[in-house]
């Protein structure tokens, strides 16, 4: 650890506690436990050291400073590994989470509910329904660091300025199903506390006395003006490429809805859920168009069906492996569908809500009570999705995918076979550099070369 300049070089525990809000759900999975208070419950230390140090490995922080922090295997010059394992300057507690939902039957959880698509059919894939089980968006997440170096050691601080600024990126996340935009946090609050061991009595009275430790506390842009720079994240560090389409669904985009006499259903399975289009819709469209792709390029075999079910779960993530890919939740357009009645009674006029009435598939009559009322947004909203950018070979699809959104080919949500969910745009964006659909992707055009040359290489991809 870097000594500072102050003569005394007195050895020091600092410590920061962090408390944080959840942006977006946060999904259970196995290094999670329930505490005994109701409606709380722990994520793994290891697992956020897991996720932190990933991120550092992506910023300038030097190899040495790396291990000196996070420990590990010390590698050599010559690359190879060295035997001894370096322990971690850092101690990292589990992470404390309390559920925004106080009065649920599930202890403070929600479940959220989705349907694997078939790839041949592009529908629903038969009893294919899955349940996750997820702490709702505004929990509270609180853990602490304690890290022992010397008085006025500024990497100690130049270390959490960068821990804080990649949970605020969303780039360190918490739970499982990262890439479906899942555990995505804001820094609310980090206190520091500083303790001096100017002799050994010091010791015992900090392991006695750390529950009375005093703190100061700010909230993140305080912090920010205090603290030193983080470590950046260099040009060519950069994890992904970055598609984003800014534009508008001008039709309506579908919510849910209930059937007459049934004011509390929710039997709306895709669509708008908390104000947002779950990432798992886009990414349930942007896998099926995938493997279509995938099948097409791929020469006939005895086992073609398991390599294109390999190829899938590489790109987009399985039980064995994370996916490539991330997609966001799309943020729902603020405009209802309305439609306007001329009816004499009041009530039906006051409800300007579309309806539709289910149809007996037996008889081609209506059916008996079944009267649908549709929830239908419209307006601007915007698309984003991440490739890793060491998996360049992964982006053809997934950018021409984008394109067919921007250009309204490939609907979003649900009922698109009455015209819902079309969405239209006539630039995209790759890396910041914007692309005019209606003068790039002609003949001669900039951004059909690009996709020429991504072309090729999924294309090779697919045959090894």
């Amino acid at each position: 650890m870097g000594k500072s300049s102050n003569t005394d070089n007195i050895t020091c525990m600092f410590n920061y506690k962090f408390v944080l809000n959840s942006e977006t759900e946060i999904t259970i999975d196995e290094g999670f436990y329930e505490n005994t208070d109701k409606h709380k419950f722990s994520m793994m230390g290891n697992a956020l050291g897991g996720a932190i140090r990933s991120y550092l490995k992506n910023t300038s922080i030097s190899q040495e400073d790396l291990l000196e922090f996070m420990g590990g295997v010390e590698i050599e010059a010559d690359g190879k590994v060295k035997q001894k394992f370096k322990d971690s300057s850092v101690y990292i507690s589990d992470v404390s989470i309390e559920s925004s939902v106080v009065n649920s039957s599930l202890r403070g959880l929600i479940e959220k509910e989705g349907t694997a698509i078939d790839g041949g059919s592009g529908t629903a894939a038969e009893n294919q329904k899955y349940t996750l089980k997820c702490l709702p968006l505004n929990s509270k997440l609180e853990f602490q660091l304690e890290i022992k170096s010397f008085k006025g050691d500024k990497k100690i601080s130049k270390l959490i300025r960068t821990i804080a600024e990649g949970i605020e990126s969303g780039e360190i996340r918490f739970g499982g199903h990262k890439n479906n935009d899942f555990g995505r946090a804001s820094v609310e609050n980090i206190s520091i506390s500083e303790y001096s061991f100017n002799k050994v009595e010091d010791l015992e009275h900090y392991l006695l006395c750390k529950d009375v430790l005093k703190y100061e506390d700010y909230n993140l842009g305080c912090f920010r003006s205090i603290s030193e720079k983080p470590y950046e994240v260099s040009e060519s560090k950069k994890e992904y490429f970055t598609i984003e389409i800014d534009g508008c669904f001008p039709y309506g985009v579908y919510q849910s809805y209930t059937l007459e006499g049934d004011i509390d259903s929710t039997n709306g399975i895709t669509g708008i859920k908390n104000g947002k289009i779950p990432a798992s819709s886009l990414k349930g469209l942007l896998r099926h168009e995938t493997e279509k792709i995938i099948n097409t390029l791929m020469p006939s075999t005895d086992d073609k069906d398991n390599k294109v079910q390999k190829k899938m779960n590489t790109m987009f993530g399985g039980k064995d492996a994370m996916g490539k890919v991330r997609v966001f939740d799309i943020e729902a357009p603020k405009d209802k569908v309305e439609v306007v009645r001329d009816d004499k009674n009041d009530k039906e006029k006051a409800d300007k809500n579309p309806k539709y009435i289910k149809i007996d598939r037996l008889t081609g009559g209506k059916i008996d009570k079944a009267l649908m009322t549709t929830i239908e947004n419209k307006g601007k909203t915007k698309i984003k999705v991440n490739v890793l950018k060491e998996n360049e070979e992964y982006l053809f699809p997934i950018l021409l995918s984008c394109i067919n959104i921007a250009q309204g080919k490939l609907p979003i949500g649900g009922r698109t076979s009455i015209g819902l969910g079309i969405f239209e745009s006539n630039i995209i964006t790759l890396n910041k550099e914007k692309w005019d659909l209606m003068k790039d992707l002609q003949l001669n055009g900039k951004l059909r070369g690009l996709l020429e040359d991504y072309y090729t290489k999924f294309k090779g991809w697919c045959s090894e």
